[in-house]
């Protein structure tokens, strides 16, 4: 049993909140810490998908009200993901991390198909200011640590990455974040640039999607709404010769520049294959952010495109009882 657990705080990753506790703690080993969290040190302490948490929600006080669905909601990056995955992936991937298994066929799951590749925890400096204030202690945004989030729209600066004492990057998400985090320069975007521009764009809607992406529950007409989108505006998708056409039209559409910060430039090493399997492949999960940038190619904004895809399913019935969408 868990006697003490830290306020979870708004926006806040999970694996924050545990890198918190073993640092209040002074646990002398993260299998120390893992153990007195889980009851086990088989739980995977993943930044998007953690894993046991029914267990740990065993563990906790009876007075505290947190649920595991609350955390999967509130505390991980499963939201961004959810609009976008089959009925089937959706349930199995909440079960998964509720679970109590190790969960390493989940993470393999969802990152195989990942063209962008993980870094160093990020932060916004001007976020921890603000936290270090309200909170009076820093942590990790789970929005910051999204792929294809460069930059943090509401202090339109770019964020940082954390760096340990040898200037190496950090990754674990044992490390609980440094109030000094509030301290690092700024580095303010650059609105004239159309790159700046366009991952500010990309930033807001993955924003949308981390608070309001719970509400769905799965879906069967996305690859159905992708083909009717790109029928009505003429491009042929038959065939994967076809692709050609649309894959020229994303290049002139799009900065070079953020193609291939997002790995999406179709010359990374399977670059050429994200277009083609985001569309045909409904099994495989994908990055958030190229749905996203699909989806804005499309002439959407992603509140709008899921809307269409409510409508599609057949009245919204896959939508959280919860939750709305606007």
């Amino acid at each position: 049993m868990i006697g003490y657990w830290p306020q979870l705080c708004e926006g806040e990753l999970f694996c924050s909140v545990v890198a918190r506790y073993g640092a209040l703690m002074r646990y002398p080993s993260h299998a120390a810490d893992v153990r007195a969290v889980f009851g086990s040190t088989n739980a995977v302490l993943d930044l998007e998908f953690p894993s046991r948490l029914d267990a740990f929600v065993r563990r906790l006080p009876p007075m505290l009200d947190l649920s595991v669905d609350r955390i999967i909601d509130c505390h991980t990056l499963f939201p961004t993901y959810a609009p976008f995955l089959t009925r089937h992936r959706h349930c199995s991937m909440r079960q998964s991390m509720a679970a109590d298994s190790q969960g390493k066929s989940l993470r393999k799951s969802a990152v195989s198909n990942r063209l962008i590749p993980s870094r160093g925890l990020r932060f916004c400096p001007p976020c921890a200011k603000q936290d270090l204030a309200r909170y009076g202690g820093t942590f990790w945004h789970r929005l910051h640590q999204l792929n294809g989030v460069e930059l943090c729209q509401v202090h339109r600066v770019y964020l940082e990455e954390s760096i340990d004492a040898d200037g190496n990057p950090i990754h674990s998400p044992w490390v609980p974040a440094d109030r000094d985090l509030s301290e690092k320069a700024l580095r303010p975007i650059d609105e004239s640039d159309e790159t700046a521009r366009c991952l500010l764009h990309l930033a807001e809607q993955l924003s949308w999607l981390v608070d309001r992406g719970a509400s769905f529950r799965g879906q069967t007409a996305l690859p159905k709404l992708y083909i009717r989108l790109l029928d009505e505006q003429g491009f042929a998708h038959s065939r994967r010769g076809d692709i050609e056409m649309l894959k020229t039209a994303i290049q002139l559409r799009y900065p070079a520049r953020l193609l291939s910060l997002l790995r999406a430039d179709f010359m990374h090493p399977y670059g050429d294959d994200w277009l083609w399997a985001l569309v045909f492949r409904q099994a495989q999960i994908h990055s958030p952010v190229h749905h996203v940038l699909f989806i804005n190619f499309l002439g959407y904004r992603v509140d709008h495109f899921l809307l269409q895809l409510l409508d599609l399913e057949g009245d919204g019935h896959e939508m959280s009882e919860n939750h709305s969408l606007l």
